[in-house]
């Protein structure tokens, strides 16, 4: 199997950047993207074999992207992120983003431990591969 290649979203540089390190690391190929509007372009083009999004964003927030990639590609595969925002905790806003269509979710402060196992999960082809 070829290089997966992710599209990760956040308004957060720093987070996004840790993300990149992480999936680069992991021998993923890394489009980046600071909005949902970015990043629903660069999906459109073609060729993104999974999205990793935060869902609190300006312009366009995770959750629109979310149902605005559901919606175009049922197949699509999406890990969404969150640290909770306005009057809602991180596993609320998590549980609204697997109704809206996320694949698998996580806690934005598991980012770190939790994300290379979660697309092992989505793909678990790949990660037999890179063992």
């Amino acid at each position: 199997m070829s290089q997966i290649k992710a599209l990760v979203c956040d308004d957060n540089l720093a987070t996004l950047a840790l993300i990149e390190t992480l999936l680069k690391r992991s021998h993923y190929q890394v489009l980046t993207a600071e909005n949902g509007k970015r990043a629903l372009k660069i999906y459109l083009e073609g060729g993104v074999d999974v999205l990793i999004t935060d869902i609190f964003m300006p312009e366009m927030d995770g959750l629109e992207l979310i149902m605005d990639i559901r919606r175009r590609d049922p197949e699509a595969k999406i890990v969404a992120f969150s640290s909770g925002g306005g009057m809602y905790s991180p596993e609320r806003c998590l549980d609204i983003a697997l109704q809206m269509g996320a694949t698998s979710v996580i806690s934005k402060s598991r980012i770190r431990h939790d994300l290379v196992s979660s697309l092992e999960t989505i793909f678990p082809e790949q990660s037999a591969e890179t063992s």
